[in-house]
């Protein structure tokens, strides 16, 4: 058994690099917080093909750090890459399409690979980006009551986040002992710009292969909003798809996200933190604010 196993691993590991090389990736990316677990549902009802997932395991937050924090190789990060998502494709159904130039789409939903789509552009056939955003102040105070852990602290991006997060000290943007000194809401805040800045960066010169959807048009506004919103969207990930037939089926959809710190963000606002707070985070998110048209404030 073990020895079947190691001949089983052995050619993947030969054969994931070329099997990779005939996927179709759509890979829907945001700061996180903007109901991109909808899309799993979504996207395996639009295309029961395709390999949908959302933050598949693993979810690269690991190799994310690496890439910025470590300065770790381009080839190392390609390879782990190769390695992860190749073994969660990989199957003889699958070689075969390759190997006979049928299409294998997949479709990964995940907040964490923002600083590694560069490398799914030499990995895969062709990579299609869907960009989500939210406006900074409902995101902050969802990120805000976030239970990164589920452990019953609201501490994302706290001391005591198990997770050690990206910072502004691993772009040279700060010092160890600023950051430290940073409250959370302001840390939340930064990221929220940095987040945004890279992806919004890969939008401009990728605008063929991208689309850019809020949060708010695809959950708080009209159904109208709503259908314009899904129909833009599928026109780029599958422009052969009779939406009309299946349209309110998937608008349905929509009405069915949950967030429990989103509820909790219900009973408080931005204008609650106080006045020092609220221009701290002003500043943070003032680049991607007025790049994302969120308002004067």
């Amino acid at each position: 058994m073990k020895l079947k196993k190691n001949i089983k691993r052995y050619i993947v590991n030969r054969t994931a690099g070329y099997l990779l090389k005939g996927v179709d990736a759509v890979v829907i990316v945001s700061t996180g917080r903007t109901g991109t677990q909808f899309f799993e549902g979504f996207y395996r009802q639009v295309d029961p093909n395709a390999f949908v997932f959302h933050e598949p395991n693993p979810d690269f937050f690991e190799v994310s750090l690496k890439k910025i924090r470590e300065k770790q190789p381009s080839a190392a990060i390609n390879n782990a890459i190769i390695s992860a998502r190749g073994s969660l494709l990989w199957s003889i159904k699958n070689l075969i399409k390759r190997i006979s130039g049928k299409p294998v789409t997949f479709i990964e939903s995940n907040p964490f690979i923002y600083p590694l789509l560069d490398h799914y552009d030499s990995i895969f056939r062709s990579v299609k980006m869907v960009y989500i955003t939210r406006d900074y102040k409902t995101y902050l105070l969802s990120a805000y009551n976030k239970d990164p852990q589920s452990d019953g602290n609201n501490n994302f991006y706290g001391d005591s986040d198990l997770r050690k997060r990206l910072t502004a000290v691993d772009f040279n943007e700060t010092s160890q002992q600023q950051w430290h000194e940073l409250p959370r809401i302001e840390r939340i805040a930064w990221y929220w710009n940095k987040c945004n800045n890279i992806l919004f960066t890969r939008l401009q010169s990728t605008k063929e292969q991208s689309i850019h959807l809020t949060f708010e048009d695809l959950f708080e506004k009209s159904s109208k909003i709503q259908e314009d919103t899904i129909a833009s969207l599928l026109s780029l990930t599958h422009p052969r798809y009779n939406f009309k037939e299946n349209k309110d089926a998937l608008l349905k959809r929509l009405s069915t996200k949950k967030n429990a710190s989103d509820k909790l963000s219900t009973e408080r606002t931005f204008n609650d933190f106080d006045p020092e707070t609220q221009l701290h985070v002003q500043k943070l998110v003032a680049p991607m604010k007025d790049a994302l048209k969120y308002g004067a404030n």
